[in-house]
């Protein structure tokens, strides 16, 4: 499942930078994979290796090198640090010159970073310019989740049943709020005398019993049979002279 993708162009003016990279994950992740591309691989112009070399020699130690103990640091690469926080926190940071490169998130994470079964929410991926050394850099960023449990847990079905091809098929949905987007479906309605209404709702009944109901992840909307059932039996037994032991079975 492919969560992100972000291509990054960096030139020499974008170093000490920290640019954010955000994804969001779903649940039921196992591991994150951030695959990380740098092009070009490294610095093939000599003089300009050079320059940058002798410069940096220079600027840590007061003298230049000759060109033979310069020549000992080609060939020269990009140098990019890449951190990264979850929504329970930092997970770690590493320091990365090579050009082809993946990080791992799970149960055995990479190497700089803590291990961690990747909840839902959304992460931060920052990267950190620390020396760019080509004239330009072109960096691409993915964050693919690896669904490892989903396909071994339906290859164990085979022992019980036949389960075809046992492909898992995986697609992109438009990013929507779903949590609150269902709540254009549920309008207020009525059980004989009792009108149950979302708070997002005005009451359009008058002379009716309210009672208020969100329903959400956790709580039913009022509308199935056995509640309706319930609540008319409510309504004929229960007086004011009732006394009722409401015991939550949950």
């Amino acid at each position: 499942m492919l969560l992100a993708k972000r291509k990054i162009h960096l030139t020499e003016d974008d170093n000490y930078r920290h640019i954010p990279v955000k994804i969001s994950v779903p649940s039921g992740v196992k591991k994150l994979v951030f695959a990380i591309r740098y092009s070009p691989k490294y610095e093939e112009n000599p003089s300009r290796c050079l320059r940058i070399i002798k410069q940096c020699i220079c600027a840590q130690t007061g003298s230049e090198p000759s060109d033979d103990e310069a020549m000992s640091y080609i060939p020269l690469a990009n140098h990019l640090s890449f951190s990264l926080d979850s929504p329970r926190g930092w997970l770690g940071t590493s320091h990365r010159h090579d050009y082809r490169q993946e990080i791992e998130i799970g149960e055995s994470s990479s190497a700089g970073f803590i291990d961690f079964i990747p909840c839902r929410g959304s992460y931060v991926l920052t990267v950190s310019v620390n020396a760019i050394v080509t004239p330009s850099l072109d960096v691409d960023i993915t964050a693919e989740a690896i669904l490892e449990k989903v396909k071994v847990e339906l290859e164990g079905l085979r022992a019980f049943m036949d389960i075809g091809e046992g492909t898992v098929a995986v697609e992109e949905t438009e990013d929507i709020d779903w949590i609150n987007n269902w709540k254009q479906y549920f309008h207020q309605f009525a059980i004989d005398d009792v009108l149950v209404v979302p708070s997002w709702e005005k009451i359009e009944t008058e002379g009716k019993i309210v009672l208020h109901i969100d329903p959400g992840t956790a709580f039913g909307t009022g509308m199935h049979d056995t509640t309706q059932l319930c609540i008319r039996a409510l309504r004929r037994f229960v007086t004011k002279e009732t006394v009722l032991l409401d015991v939550g079975t949950g």
